[in-house]
């Protein structure tokens, strides 16, 4: 969604849709002419890179797999360059830079292309070449061409980084990496297998003797604290407030520590809230 106080790019129709198949192409790995639900992986990855949103490599083939049922007419599962437009352009989770009335031009004008490329013979050839072209341009890392109208417009957003010592810092975020590697599903909170994984892989990692069954009676207990909402389940910033302030867990983390990476986390919550409601894309 796009917020009150961010500018749309100003783009023809005809120059955005340019862009977009220049991006279609670049992930069509094998020029078939279609994207299949690999390559729209790495779209979709890229995309939130682009926006600054951490996804799940689950929870974002959940989301592919949900796209092509929604967007693909074909029974192979795939997506053409008309089906591809579409999903940028009229499902909400993909917040292009482009005004609502450009999204409909480059829709309609999608499709008119198509119409007139299957009477031309000649297409087949011309594209191939542009295919072939555009596989010399794609990046290593990334696998794809650069995309400005799926780039990132939040270049104000806050850093809440800079709020404490890089100690500190870097404690949150290996919270926050072992958090999201075992959120097995990718639906933003961790189960108490998960939340059993992941705190003995930390106790492992500090070299602390703890059996499975130790570390599931210390969750038990932590859980009965921490689900606030009783859902079964802890979200972020539960779970490192169980971390940190438990005392059914022996970490190795000082206190001094403790209270410094919860000071943090309550600085980035409200960075980023106070962000996403001033910034809020519709």
């Amino acid at each position: 969604m796009t917020s009150n106080t961010e500018v749309n790019i100003h783009i023809e129709p005809q120059a955005a849709l340019r862009e977009l198949e220049t991006l279609f192409l670049s992930a069509d790995g094998d020029g078939s002419g279609a994207i299949n639900n690999t390559e729209l992986g790495v779209v979709m990855h890229r995309f939130y890179r682009a926006n600054n949103h951490e996804r799940h490599t689950v929870a974002v083939q959940n989301e592919v797999d949900q796209v092509l049922s929604t967007h693909s007419k074909k029974e192979d599962g795939t997506l053409d360059f008309c089906e591809f437009v579409e999903l940028f352009c009229k499902d909400s989770g993909f917040k292009m830079r482009l005004s609502t009335k450009t999204k409909t031009a480059m829709l309609e004008l999608s499709k008119k292309q198509e119409t007139a490329r299957l009477k031309d013979p000649g297409s087949a050839a011309a594209r191939r070449q542009r295919w072939l072209a555009i596989q010399e341009m794609k990046s290593p890392a990334s696998g794809l061409v650069k995309c400005d109208i799926l780039e990132s417009t939040r270049q104000d957003e806050p850093d809440w980084r800079t709020s404490a010592e890089p100690e500190v810092v870097a404690r949150l975020e290996e919270l926050e990496r072992g958090f999201q590697d075992a959120d097995s599903n990718g639906n933003g909170s961790l189960d108490m297998q998960e939340l059993a994984t992941v705190l003995k892989l930390q106790y492992r990692n500090e070299k602390v003797a703890r059996s499975m069954t130790q570390v599931t009676k210390e969750v038990a207990a932590a859980m009965s604290v921490y689900d606030k909402d009783k859902n079964g389940s802890l979200d972020f910033r539960e779970y490192v407030e169980m971390f940190c302030i438990s005392e059914e867990f022996k970490f190795k983390m000082t206190q001094e520590m403790k209270q410094q990476v919860l000071e943090l986390l309550q600085i980035k919550t409200h960075a980023e809230n106070e962000y996403e409601e001033k910034n809020e894309w519709r």
